[in-house]
């Protein structure tokens, strides 16, 4: 109830589980909270920046309903602050009258780190060149991508780099042959031959031709 105010005074809005503040056309700013401890109430704090048109198109390829509350790409709010010596990941609440200085500190961390690094990040040519190196590393820095394979075709997919998709969808098939977690080789397998599809069809045409 402390969060809301003061986060909607920023500029964010509420959706769901999570907190969205409007970047650019079709790029958002997330934040979103959860709870890591319940006694005491500890919580965790990420921030990131959603894609929606690349999470639209990726939830279709994968047969899933909806694009989600969650990130495209993101950190733990603490990996941004600077100059600390222990980074707490989780946030400590008491039920007490402290824990408004606890929740306007969360508040200041997000509006001096959060908000700078999801506007350094609402660029999709320097995410796509991010995913490039991040594709055998899915931790880069401060910097999480949940599944690099699938995040970096679907956004070259929307800028008309459908070729470059392809090989990337290619080589990770190729590399995933004999792969001991096999049931990440078949989700995936089901993914490329969506992507291949998609690639070779009307969409896959329309998104072609985009500058």
């Amino acid at each position: 109830s402390l969060l809301q105010p003061a986060l909607t005074a920023l500029g964010f809005k509420r959706k769901r589980d999570c907190y969205e503040l409007e970047l650019a056309e079709q790029v958002v700013g997330v934040v979103c909270f959860g709870v890591g401890n319940v006694d005491p109430i500890e919580i965790y704090v990420t921030v990131g920046v959603r894609f929606i048109e690349l999470e639209g198109l990726a939830s279709h390829l994968q047969g899933i309903s909806g694009t989600g509350d969650g990130w495209t790409l993101g950190a733990r709010l603490c990996d941004l602050k600077l100059g600390t010596a222990t980074k707490r990941p989780t946030v400590r609440l008491s039920g007490t009258e402290s824990d408004i200085a606890t929740i306007a500190q969360v508040v200041d961390d997000i509006q001096c780190d959060g908000v700078p690094f999801m506007q350094e990040w609402a660029d999709l040519t320097k995410l796509i060149d991010h995913m490039k190196h991040a594709l055998d590393e899915r931790i880069r820095g401060n910097c999480y991508v949940t599944d690099p394979a699938t995040t970096l075709p679907v956004a070259l997919a929307t800028i008309g780099r459908l070729d470059e998709g392809l090989n990337v969808v290619r080589r990770t098939v190729s590399s995933l042959a004999g792969m001991k977690n096999r049931g990440y080789a078949h989700s995936y397998s089901r993914f490329a031959a969506a992507y291949e599809d998609f690639a070779s069809g009307p969409r896959g045409q329309v998104f072609s031709v985009k500058p």
